[in-house]
Parts: C-alpha cells; sequence; structure tokens
C-alpha cells in the first residue's frame, strides 16, 4: 500500500556506478545544508544524480526551503535547480493534501463522536513543522470502529476503495482498504500497528493536535513508532533524510524521562544498534549539528534499487537481505533466521510451517543479496 522503491531482480548487473555516487555525494551534502549556516554549495551533479537522490530521500521540499531562506541557488546548474524546484512543488502539494484529508477524517469523526490517533507523517504536519513529503495519512482508530469509519469516509463522497477491508486480528494485516480521493493523498485507517505494542498502549498519553477528534501518540510512543517504522518495519528507509527529519522533530519534543522510556526499549530490541544509529542521527538533528551519516552503505543499497526492478515479492526478499548484509554478520543472521525478531503478530500467520518458507526463501536470496550488498558498501566508500 506504500510505496517502496523497487528491489533487484537476481540476474540484474548493477546499475550506473557514477549516478549512485553522485546521488551519495549529494546526500551528504544535503545532511550538511539543511543544518549548517551558511549553505555550502552541493557538487556538480547531472540532473539525473539528484532526481535519484530526491525520489530516494524525499527531502526536496526542506532543501528548497533550505536555499530560499539560506542562499544557495546559485550554486546549483539550471537543470540540477529545475529538478530540484519540480520534486519540491510535488512534495508541497502532497503534504497540503495530507492536511487537507486530516481535516475531513475530523469531520467524519466529529459526526460518529469518536476519535483517532494520527500517525507518523501526519502527526509532524499537524504540529505546525516545516512541511515534509507524506505518501498517505494513518489514523488509528479502537478495532471496533475501524471499519465503520473507513465506511463512513466512502458515504461521505469522492473516496473509492482500493483493496479490501480487513477485519482486526487478520494476520498479515493492521488496516483495513485505503480509502482514495482523486488528486489526493490516501488514507488508511488502521485497527492495529506492528510493532508499537512492546512499548505501551497507544491510547495512553494520547493528547489532541487540533481538529476535533483527532489525537496523537503521547511523546515517547511517537519517537518509538516513527523509529521502529523506518528501521524494522521498512529496511529500505533506513537513514532516508525525509524520516531523519521527522524522527528529530519527534526526538524534540521528548522529555528526558520520554527519552530514557524509549531507549530502554531499544536496548531490548533485536535491532538495537541500527535504533541507536538512527536515533543518535536523530539527536543530532535536534540539536541543529549536521548529523554524521551512519547508513551511508543502506542508502548507496537504496539508490541502486531504484535504478531498476521487477517489483515482485522475491525482489523485496532480495532487497530485506541485501539491507542486513550491509549492517553485517549479526544482522544478517538475524533477517534470515528470525526477521525483525520482535513478537509481532499482526506481519503474517505464525507456525513452524511459515517461518520455513521465510528462511527458505531469504536462504536462496543471498547470492544475490551479497552481490549488491558488497556493490552498496563500495560504493559508500568511493563516495565519502
Amino acid at each position: 500500500m506504500k510505496p517502496r522503491p523497487a528491489a533487484p531482480s537476481a540476474s540484474a548487473p548493477p546499475p550506473p556506478p557514477d549516478e549512485v555516487a553522485g546521488a551519495l555525494r549529494l546526500r551528504s551534502w544535503a545532511l550538511r545544508a539543511l543544518w549548517e549556516a551558511p549553505v555550502s554549495a552541493p557538487p556538480a551533479e547531472p540532473a539525473r544524480a539528484w532526481s535519484l537522490f530526491l525520489r530516494a530521500d524525499r527531502c526536496a521540499l526542506p532543501l528548497a526551503g533550505r536555499l530560499d531562506a539560506r542562499g544557495g541557488w546559485e550554486g546549483i546548474a539550471p537543470d540540477a535547480a529545475a529538478e530540484l524546484r519540480r520534486v519540491s512543488m510535488i512534495e508541497v502539494k502532497r503534504a497540503l493534501s495530507a492536511q487537507a484529508e486530516l481535516r475531513r477524517v475530523s469531520a467524519v469523526l466529529r459526526q460518529l463522536g469518536w476519535n483517532a490517533l494520527v500517525l507518523k507523517g501526519g502527526t509532524y504536519l499537524m504540529q505546525g513543522n516545516p512541511p515534509v513529503d507524506v505518501h498517505d495519512v494513518d489514523v488509528l482508530l479502537r478495532p471496533e470502529q475501524a471499519g465503520p469509519l473507513g465506511e463512513a469516509l466512502t458515504r461521505a463522497g469522492g473516496y473509492r476503495t482500493v483493496g479490501e477491508d480487513a477485519a482486526p486480528g487478520t494476520p498479515g494485516r493492521w488496516e483495513g482498504a485505503v480509502r482514495a480521493a482523486a488528486g489526493a493523498v490516501a488514507v488508511e485507517v488502521h485497527f492495529d500497528v506492528p510493532f508499537l505494542g512492546r512499548a505501551g498502549d497507544p491510547w495512553e498519553g494520547a493528547l489532541p493536535l487540533g481538529p476535533a477528534g483527532l489525537f496523537r501518540l503521547s511523546p515517547a510512543l511517537h519517537l518509538w513508532h516513527v523509529l521502529v517504522h523506518g528501521v524494522t518495519h521498512h529496511p529500505e528507509r533506513r537513514g532516508a533524510i525525509r524520516d531523519l527529519l521527522v524522527l528529530a522533530a519527534a526526538r524534540r519534543d521528548c522529555a528526558p524521562d520520554d527519552l530514557a522510556r524509549v531507549h530502554a526499549v531499544v536496548r531490548t530490541h533485536p535491532h538495537r544498534a541500527l535504533m541507536a544509529a538512527a536515533l543518535r542521527m536523530a539527536e543530532e538533528a535536534a540539536g541543529g549539528s549536521p548529523p554524521v551519516d551512519r547508513f551511508a552503505a543502506p542508502s548507496a543499497l537504496r539508490f541502486m534499487l531504484m535504478t531498476r526492478g521487477d517489483g515482485t515479492r522475491r525482489t523485496m526478499v532480495v532487497h530485506s537481505v541485501a539491507a542486513a548484509a550491509c549492517e553485517g554478520p549479526a544482522e544478517l543472521l538475524r533477517e534470515v533466521l528470525g526477521g525483525s525478531g520482535d513478537d509481532d503478530t499482526t506481519l503474517g500467520p505464525p507456525g513452524p510451517l511459515w517461518s520455513l518458507l521465510r528462511i527458505g526463501s531469504r536462504v536462496g536470496a543471498l547470492p544475490s543479496a551479497f552481490r549488491w550488498a558488497r556493490s552498496a558498501r563500495a560504493l559508500a566508500a568511493s563516495a565519502s
């Protein structure tokens, strides 16, 4: 339901290294430009490298805003500047659309007398932060209310239903069918949230967002959810600058006790090293310092994967294994044998047969994944 970068087919040759290396250099510059003053001139890369970088890291809008505020457009080639402005306009339209859709959801909730929790990027936008790209809006309702809200949105008019609704407890599902209006970002109505349960009840400490019926997770749970979503649920997005901006805002919103609570949960998580790295980047960014890139190799892999792919389930498995291989033997073993290692049960049917099938698919992906991970690490090293 959410856009994912396409992963490579097993026989696909590596993409053009210059294009990926150029995107990595642009990423390195952006991590400085978004936080340093004055803004330095970017590396001289062709528009196609800009396009790849902006598509993968989804930060055209904040970058363009930073250049408008601090100067620096004169250091960008005309074709690259045109691409940056073009993509930033797409992102601002999606951000405005997300806010409008949440207001529409609020109107329906008001009629029903119900409340919903706005998740991730939606919370970020509704808090008045500088806008970032949003592909859809996610709202969480109590299980018995999620389906009726989706139906009420459809009756309200203007929405088409994409996919099929699912009942709470359906293995592998945590939301109903997507509701999509023409020209607008989609609305996903959740009755569950993967990986959130180990950190607490999502409704505990919920705070109002402004529009009637819309609430947000408590600061600690919001930070945890953004973190686990970008590291565990979507390994292809590890280190993406757009997600870093949302994570940094969530970090700024936390009191010391909130942060201590999140760190305590991270220390018990199988992906604790990756989560600690993401949190460290967010802490640097939240403090106003250019963050040190701790996800250069995964970002190289993300750029490589976005240059080609066949979009099948197998290619997504190849991507997950390659992303783990970029992090070293321990992470790779965890991915092959147990995935996240979390006790979450919303991601698929439990049981030994499912586990064996899952392990088999990842073992079969190892040769291709190793090849792509090696290339990603080499490109990251050459571009640094």
